[in-house]
């Protein structure tokens, strides 16, 4: 593999974006980082005037930011957007960000710094605020790790972002490990971050924040709010590669991981009108995980995991569980050493 002509490569993908892509890329120019680095745009066939404004802001750049728009022949959504800027990117390390988002003036100085104190790491992540400018505050981490079990230990209780952007990650990493989005599912950074923590062999934190998220109603998430059954196809997908991949050695945390996510879609199908198929595949991928727990004679954690999924359970039950989950969670973690 040639040597990268940049340090990084920031990937954008744009689709119906043009309310915030002008923000969006005006805060990548505001960078304070004094390398030249590289800024991948994918147009992937936006239909709104979020390109023009593109054009209009980059034609008028006069910087050390390299930019390249790359145009889809059609629209192939989020997943497909991000694996083609992997590919077109010419960094060493990449940083996704969503177009609807903005990075902070100072974010790419302070990721790079922790790669000239860690020169060998593989990821930096940083801390996140919302733009209702309420702090999404990473765990309590150690500010570095080389050590895989106790970073599975982080991600599985939650300490660690299951999100794709604000993580600036080695590009032969992702590469060498193929550790590309699945084309054509939804919430595709929970199942990517999945698979990546499995294996990542090392992060660097930096506790300030370095990314704004938009809570913005009209993107993907909130949709899927509205009309569940394609979302919750998604899910499954999802749901059944964790089950397929558990962590063998960290089992009870990963397991209970997983039922986080599947109480909240839980939630959602108890509100929601859906297929037979998809409730049925539901039920079924709910029983494996409670028979992977007995069949591991870890009697208490899926003695929780029937509790957890009762079929009768409703909103009360759900926001009982779900406000309690840690709590609920750390205890059964304690006393399934002795299952």
């Amino acid at each position: 593999m040639k040597s990268a002509e940049f340090d990084i490569t920031v990937i954008i993908p744009v689709y119906k974006v043009e309310k915030f892509i002008e923000r969006c890329l005006c805060s990548v120019m505001n960078q304070t980082y004094g390398k030249p680095f590289e800024c991948i745009l994918v147009n992937d066939c936006t239909p709104d005037n979020s390109m023009s404004i593109v054009k209009r802001i980059i034609d008028g750049y006069r910087g050390n930011i390299s930019f390249r728009v790359i145009n889809h022949e059609k629209n192939r959504g989020l997943s497909a957007a991000r694996n083609t800027g992997i590919m077109q990117s010419r960094g060493s390390y990449l940083l996704f960000v969503d177009s609807d988002d903005y990075i902070v003036e100072g974010c790419l100085e302070k990721l790079a710094f922790q790669l000239e104190q860690h020169p060998d790491i593989t990821m930096v992540l940083g801390n996140t605020q919302n733009n209702l400018s309420n702090t999404i505050k990473v765990g309590e981490v150690p500010l570095c790790s080389y050590d895989n079990h106790v970073i599975r230990k982080l991600f599985y209780s939650h300490s660690l972002p299951v999100t794709a952007w604000n993580k600036l990650i080695r590009k032969d990493f992702i590469l060498q490990n193929r550790f590309f989005f699945k084309e054509g599912l939804l919430f595709e950074d929970l199942n990517w971050s999945y698979r990546l923590f499995r294996i990542l062999p090392s992060y660097a934190f930096v506790p300030e924040v370095t990314y704004s998220y938009e809570d913005n109603p009209q993107s993907i998430m909130r949709q899927a709010d509205r009309d569940f059954e394609t979302p919750a196809k998604s899910y499954m997908y999802i749901f059944e590669d964790a089950i397929e991949h558990i962590d063998k050695e960290l089992y009870v945390d990963c397991s209970l991981f997983i039922a986080y996510f599947m109480l909240i879609v839980q939630d959602k199908m108890n509100k929601s009108r859906l297929s037979d198929g998809i409730r049925q595949q539901f039920t079924q991928l709910k029983r494996r995980l409670m028979k992977g727990a007995l069949s591991k004679s870890h009697f208490l954690l899926a003695l929780y995991l029937m509790i957890l999924f009762n079929p009768w359970s409703r909103l009360t039950y759900f926001r009982f569980f779900r406000h309690h989950h840690h709590q609920i969670v750390r205890l059964v973690r304690k006393l399934s050493v002795w299952d």
